[in-house]
Parts: structure tokens; sequence; C-alpha cells
């Protein structure tokens, strides 16, 4: 969900998943994956409502919806992850950073068996 306090409208114009993420004998880094909301296709039809980038959101109003991120399996698979953030981008360029509590993770075998 996402707040305006403020008197005026705004809009989201990006959203993305940062993953803090730890290799053996690495420093930990640091990987954002876009909202991806094509990926919609892979969950089931009682789905919430998906948040669509960019977007308004009317003064003193809130948005509530459901964001979904592709991340490749290769590109985490030896890794232990130390954290996931949302970064929600403004219109102005704001960024607004929160800790990332509600993942759903759908593996590459379940969203492959449901395409058969």
């Amino acid at each position: 969900m996402v707040t305006n306090k403020s008197d005026a409208a705004n809009s989201l114009k990006d959203l993305k998943l940062v993953i803090e993420h730890k290799r053996e004998h690495s420093p930990p880094s640091n990987v954002a994956i876009p909202h991806n909301p094509d990926l919609i296709v892979y969950l089931p039809e009682n789905h919430a409502e998906l948040v669509n980038i960019p977007c308004t959101i009317p003064a003193r109003a809130v948005l509530g919806g459901q964001a979904l991120f592709g991340v490749p399996k290769d590109l985490l698979g030896d890794s232990e992850i130390k954290s996931y953030t949302l970064t929600v981008v403004d219109s102005l360029g704001q960024e607004i950073t929160v800790e990332a509590i509600l993942l759903r993770e759908v593996c590459d075998d379940q969203m492959e068996k449901s395409e058969d």
C-alpha cells in the first residue's frame, strides 16, 4: 500500500524489488528487479489486483495492489538472501523504500506446470 498524504495528486513511475544477497567469498551486493505485470499469467485466477505503473494517486488517497517481480534462478542460485526491499519512485523522482515482508515465491517448476 502506498499513501499520498498530500493535498495534491501524485503519481508513481517505478516500482522495484531490491534484493540484497551474498555469495560465498564475495561482498554483499544488490540487484533491482522491476515490477513485471506480464507475470500475472502464472498466478491463480483469484489473485489481488495488480498495481499498474505508471499510475496516479489522488490527494489523500491510498493505493493498494499486488506487484510481481521475475527473478531468474541463476541470478541468485548460489546466494544467501540478506533482505528484500520494495522501492517506490514517484513522479518527482523521490524514492521511498520499505522492507518487503509479504512475499509469495513461485518457482520456475510451478510456472512450467501452470503453462501445460
